[in-house]
């Protein structure tokens, strides 16, 4: 139990119900959902965190259709897989999530099949608690893409990082196109790239009205050709990209954009090696 929540015996407070429950990801999230009047104990709205209630007490979201993952991240990322029809990168894979935060695309990535999960993010404390003790999820925190390789080694993953075969990305303040050669670098096995494109990190910021939220469709399709660009540039095909069906909490379009890398047959290899 976390420190300072306490109960009586027999008896838990609601929010710490809520956690054990799995209603909430953090014991902040089940207190901002009871204060915002959002949890009902059977038909009885809970007034306040500390509000005891037993075992036996059946909470519950007024919102029925929560999320299956730790953050709308989660959601983002199912409805762009589904939409690229990209389930199948995950089968059996070992996954790269760089920028993970609370670890939605985490989350997903292992429900869709990953057997491992690389969580990279340049913040700390950020990861939910279930995926933090996921045995599947190797984090690490306060590590920058460019990192990851000496990050990896100091502690004993190499072997994880190098079998890895998806890079997801969902980056905040900073640029897809201008971090590629990194992410490339980072993990050279990887085939499979599902990247989160924020329109407002891409563009030149002349390009960018008071606010931050591109509205013109033309300017988003100038960000996702400039990631699409850079990665022809570095060898790749022609990628496919779909708007992201939930929206960027400041209200952007986001756009989510697939390439795969090239790999010759092993006999052409072969023939040009003779060459």
């Amino acid at each position: 139990m976390p420190a300072g929540i306490k109960a009586k015996k027999g008896k838990l407070r609601a929010d710490q119900a809520m956690l054990d429950l799995g209603l909430a990801v953090t014991i902040g999230d089940a207190q901002a959902l009871i204060m915002a009047g959002d949890v009902l104990a059977g038909d009885q709205r809970v007034i306040k965190p500390s509000e005891l209630v037993t075992p036996e007490t059946k909470l519950r979201l007024k919102n029925s259709t929560r999320s299956q993952y730790v953050s709308r991240g989660g959601d983002k990322i199912a409805a762009g897989t589904s939409a690229l029809g990209l389930q199948f990168i995950f089968q059996g894979a070992t996954v790269v999530d760089v920028g993970s935060s609370t670890g939605g695309f985490t989350d997903f990535a292992l429900k869709a099949g990953a057997v491992h999960v690389l969580a990279v993010d340049v913040g700390h404390n950020q990861m939910a608690w279930e995926l933090r003790k996921d045995q599947r999820v190797t984090l690490f925190e306060a590590t920058h893409i460019k990192h990851l390789v000496e990050e990896a080694k100091a502690s004993n993953k190499s072997d994880l990082l190098l079998c890895a075969t998806v890079m997801l990305a969902d980056v905040s303040f900073n640029s897809i196109a201008r971090l590629l050669p990194e992410m490339l670098a980072a993990a050279p096995a990887i085939q499979h790239y599902l990247i989160l494109v924020k329109p407002q990190f891409e563009l030149d910021a002349t390009m960018i009205p008071k606010g931050g939220v591109i509205t013109d469709p033309k300017h988003r399709q100038l960000a996702v050709e400039i990631v699409d660009k850079k990665f022809r540039s570095s060898g790749f095909p022609a990628g496919k990209w779909v708007d992201s069906s939930v929206p960027g909490k400041s209200g952007n379009v986001e756009i989510f954009y697939y390439n795969q890398k090239i790999t010759q047959p092993a006999s052409k290899a072969l023939a040009e090696d003779k060459q």
